[in-house]
């Protein structure tokens, strides 16, 4: 599986506001797409969130249903061909 982003630059694919403040952050994509799929797992590996997602103006708005306990989570983007993984923080 190809990466959203090259290895010599990470931050293409960006998160904010990380630290996560609300329940809710943006994904800014550095390429076109119509849709991603967006998984939410803890550092447990136990799954948060996973829905599929419009994307407009290469940004998308994650609001998971149920609140995000404050601690570190890992965020997997996929758009069917290409992946890329971050973590967000939640306060």
């Amino acid at each position: 599986m190809h990466l959203l982003f090259p290895a010599t630059n990470s931050n293409s694919v960006r998160i904010y506001p990380n630290p996560v403040t609300e329940n809710q952050f943006e994904i800014a994509l550095p390429e076109s797409t119509s849709g991603i799929s967006v998984q939410v797992a803890n550092m447990l590996g136990q799954e948060v969130f996973n829905d599929k997602l419009a994307v407009v103006n290469n940004k998308t708005a994650v609001s998971p249903k149920t609140l995000l306990k404050s601690g570190v989570y890992i965020v997997t983007i996929k758009d069917g061909t290409k992946s890329a993984t971050k973590k967000i923080t939640v306060k």
